[in-house]
């Protein structure tokens, strides 16, 4: 026996024999003889089956190589390949002695790919096909939850109800949360929330709007171990009619415009009703009301003296309302005084005249009076101040 020869390396050998004599010839071999190992490796083993996943491992079973290379199997190598890697790593630090084995310690909902080499005396085999990219977790056959319904912005009228509803697509059956201005709500008090999981739909009631909700955000999140989803709504409440402060009071010049601006606070369309000295006023083509995004304005063109007085502007909404109070004064000149003028304490070179004050002042204090007498003796038709 010859040894320390290299396995696939050609050799040649020769012999010759000796006795008493001396040595004889050599006898060689016709050609070189190359040396090959009793064995190789083997075949590749079978495409790697999945057999069960859980939150962080997988079971895998193979079949043995079709050809073990002329050597007992020894064991089974298995390499896994997360997906986005270009590196094969041994998913065990050691081989499998069976044709199944269990990889534990995988990531939460990684992607990863599996495959295996047969082992015997003279190496490794070639990779087994792979088995594609499989998701690590509970749920093989489950969906990442998503909307299919989602919340829609809301408008609701104060102290009332309103509801925010959403549809799902889910598995497995999802967490729903909701919040409002990104504070978590649950039921309790005003607020109710039912979920159906065999409807896959969830509602959220307030029993009761405020005016704090008005303006705010209303959110639904859906979890399962899959993934979340999330969707958000604007809700607006129709809050009451508000001013800010009262219009102060008008003076306005006999024959000019009055327009008054008053500031609201509130959401619209709103309702107007108009009262002047407590009456109701029916609408005409000179009392204008007009609703802006800020404000209300009052028109009132080509004023007259009996447009003076105190008016009453109530302003509505679905929420409620609110009584603007608002005083007019028409500037003009005084009216006549009231009559009859009263003449007393005759003689004769002096009477005493009296009157009342007029009945309109025209919007002013009066500072003073004119006082003319006409000689009707002489039949004159001239007025001459009393001085």
């Amino acid at each position: 026996t010859i040894d320390n020869l290299q396995t696939g390396k050609p050799y040649e050998f020769r012999v010759k024999a000796k006795n008493a004599a001396g040595w004889g010839d050599y006898t060689k071999l016709d050609r070189p003889v190359t040396l090959k190992p009793d064995s190789v490796a083997p075949s590749s083993p079978g495409m790697p089956e999945v057999k069960k996943v859980g939150k962080n491992h997988i079971e895998l079973a193979w079949t043995s190589p079709t050809e073990d290379g002329g050597a007992k199997i020894t064991g089974y190598i298995i390499e896994k390949k997360p997906i986005g890697s270009d590196q094969w790593v041994k998913a065990l630090p050691y081989m499998s002695v069976d044709n199944n084995a269990t990889i534990t310690d995988l990531p939460e909902n990684g992607e990863v790919e599996f495959r295996v080499k047969a082992v015997n005396k003279a190496g490794e085999s070639e990779p087994s096909s792979t088995t594609g990219r499989v998701k690590i977790t509970e749920y093989p056959n489950g969906r990442v939850p998503t909307f299919v319904k989602k919340i829609t912005d809301t408008n609701a009228s104060m102290n009332s109800e309103a509801i925010f509803t959403i549809e799902y697509d889910s598995n497995p059956i999802p967490e729903v949360k909701w919040f409002r201005n990104g504070s978590e709500l649950i039921t309790g008090g005003r607020c109710r929330i039912t979920t159906n999981a065999d409807e896959s739909k969830s509602i959220l009631t307030f029993t009761e709007t405020w005016e704090s909700d008005n303006n705010s955000k209303i959110s639904c999140e859906i979890i399962n171990p899959l993934g979340k989803d999330n969707c958000e709504a604007n809700f607006h409440v129709k809050t009451p009619p508000k001013i800010s402060r009262e219009p102060d009071e008008q003076r306005v010049s006999l024959g000019d415009t009055l327009k008054v601006k008053i500031p609201i606070n509130g959401k619209g369309p709103f309702t107007f009703k108009l009262k002047k000295d407590d009456q109701s006023l029916i609408d005409d083509d000179r009392v204008r009301i007009q609703e802006y995004d800020d404000y209300i304005a009052v028109t009132i063109p080509d004023i007259e003296r009996n447009d003076a007085g105190k008016y009453s502007l109530n302003i509505a909404n679905d929420s409620g309302s609110c009584n603007v109070p608002l005083k007019v004064k028409v500037i003009a000149p005084p009216v006549s005084p009231t009559g009859p003028l009263e003449i007393s304490n005759i003689s004769k070179d002096h009477a005493t005249v009296s009157w009342k004050p007029p009945k309109d002042d025209g919007g002013s204090k009066i500072t003073g009076y004119i006082v003319e007498k006409r000689d009707t003796s002489k039949g004159s038709d001239a007025w001459i101040p009393v001085t």
